[in-house]
C-alpha cells in the first residue's frame, strides 16, 4: 500500500475445517493494488487489475480476468501476470509491483513456457506460435495443417480451456474441420516438434474442450454429449468425460456429465 506496510505480510487466516455453508457478502469494488481482508474467510486479498488503465480506443472491456481455472496466470519466475479482457484481448502486469505493462499482440490460448519467463505460446488458427516479450518477436512453432494433408482444418487447439504439461513439453489438442467439428485428437511433443499420437474421431459428436494431464500421461476430452443414466463412455461410444493414454488408446469414461473444472 501507499505507506509501504503490507496487511498480508505474515498474515495467516484461521483454517476452516467444518462443513458449514458460508454465504459471500456483497462488497463494493475495492481500489486496485490495495490489500483487504475477505469478511467471510478472513483471507488477505489484493485486486490486481483496473481496466481504466488500458489506453486503447478499440478496447471496450468492462473487466480483466484470468482465462480459466486450469490456465496459469504467472510466468515461470512470477515476475509477470497474464490477464484477458472480457473482449478477448491480452494484457500483462508486473507480478511484483502490479503495475500495468501493456497489451500483447497474440490471439488465442496463450500459455507461459515452464522455464523461460520471457516466452509464451499461443494458438493462431492451425498453428502453435511463440512470442518473446523482451523483443516482441513472434514465430511459428508448428503448423498442424501439415499433419492433415487430406483434410481442410480450421483450428487445432484445446478450445480455450486446456493447458500443456507442467514442463510445457506435451500438448493435448483437437483438430476441427471447416464446420468447427472435431475430426481428431492429437498429442504434440514440443521437444521433438512432432505429433506423436493421433486419433480420428466421429465429427458428429462435438467436444467442448481437451487438455492433457500435468505429467503428460493422459488426455482428457470433455464431450458435449452426456452419457445415459448409470452409463459411462467407451471407445466405441464416447460421452461425458473421456480419458485416453498418451498413445490415445485405451479410452474410457470417467464421468457421465461434464461440468467446469
Amino acid at each position: 500500500n501507499d505507506q509501504g506496510e503490507s496487511l498480508c505480510d505474515g498474515y495467516q487466516p484461521t483454517m476452516i475445517t467444518d462443513l458449514e455453508i458460508r454465504q459471500i457478502i456483497p462488497l463494493e469494488e475495492p481500489p486496485a493494488k490495495n490489500e483487504f481482508l475477505d469478511p467471510v474467510f478472513d483471507t488477505c486479498l489484493v485486486r490486481v487489475t483496473d481496466h481504466s488503465e488500458i489506453i486503447n480506443p478499440d478496447e471496450q472491456t468492462q473487466g480483466l480476468k484470468n482465462e480459466y481455472s486450469r490456465v496459469q496466470s504467472f510466468n515461470a519466475d512470477g515476475s509477470l501476470i497474464l490477464v484477458m479482457s472480457t473482449t478477448g484481448n491480452w494484457y500483462v502486469y508486473d507480478g511484483l509491483t502490479l503495475d500495468f505493462l501493456g497489451q500483447l499482440p497474440i490471439s488465442l490460448e496463450p500459455r507461459w513456457d515452464a522455464e523461460d519467463p520471457d516466452l509464451l505460446y499461443f494458438i493462431e488458427e492451425t498453428a502453435l506460435m511463440s512470442h518473446r516479450l523482451s523483443t516482441g518477436s513472434t514465430e511459428i512453432v508448428h503448423e498442424f495443417s501439415d499433419d492433415f494433408p487430406d483434410n481442410r482444418i480450421s483450428a487445432v487447439w484445446t478450445r480455450f480451456e486446456g493447458r500443456p504439461t507442467q514442463d510445457t513439453r506435451y500438448w493435448g489438442l483437437m483438430a476441427e474441420d471447416e464446420d468447427w467439428m472435431p475430426i481428431a485428437l492429437l498429442i504434440y511433443d514440443l521437444e521433438v516438434d512432432q505429433v506423436i499420437s493421433m486419433r480420428e474421431i466421429d465429427n458428429e459428436k462435438d467436444i467442448d474442450s481437451v487438455t492433457i494431464s500435468p505429467l503428460g500421461n493422459y488426455l482428457l476430452a470433455f464431450h458435449d454429449d452426456y452419457c445415459e443414466v448409470s452409463q459411462l463412455g467407451d471407445e466405441a461410444n464416447p460421452c461425458g468425460l473421456m480419458v485416453y493414454d498418451r498413445s490415445l488408446q485405451n479410452g474410457r469414461g470417467l464421468l457421465r456429465i461434464v461440468g467446469h473444472s
